[in-house]
């Protein structure tokens, strides 16, 4: 695989109770060797998260879930639950996930396309040049 970097846009679109217009966002540059688990801290650090022992976890396309294991979240029997080590080579351009942090939801995309996450947060990912 060649190596390419996806811009992965995240905006903060409902937290605290409050639903945000226009909402604040970031744009990381992430290797597709990064982890979820990488990905997860950089985006609680980025939005000045200070608890971060909450649990985590990203919502893919297909009921397919990357989370640290822990009894207290529990998936569907139809879900598929990877490790939090899996590496965002996983992700597709165009491909739209969920973040969740403890009762928080972020959506997220790997997609250089505009679409909208049906969930209250999104991020894109678009391939950067070398």
């Amino acid at each position: 695989m060649a190596k390419t970097w996806l811009s992965v846009t995240v905006e903060l679109v409902e937290g605290g109770g409050y639903r945000f217009w226009p909402r604040p966002g970031r744009v990381f540059a992430a290797a597709r060797k990064h982890t979820f688990a990488e990905l997860a801290t950089a985006i609680d650090v980025s939005f000045g998260r200070w608890d971060l022992s909450h649990l985590w976890q990203f919502e893919l396309e297909g009921h397919v879930y990357v989370a640290p294991e822990d009894p207290e979240w529990g998936s569907g029997e139809n879900d598929k639950v990877l490790p939090e080590t899996s590496r965002l080579s996983r992700l597709a351009v165009g491909d739209v996930f969920v973040y969740q942090f403890a009762r928080a939801t972020r959506g997220c995309t790997s997609a250089a396309s505009g679409r909208r996450a049906s969930t209250p947060s999104r991020s894109s990912a678009r391939r950067r040049p070398r």
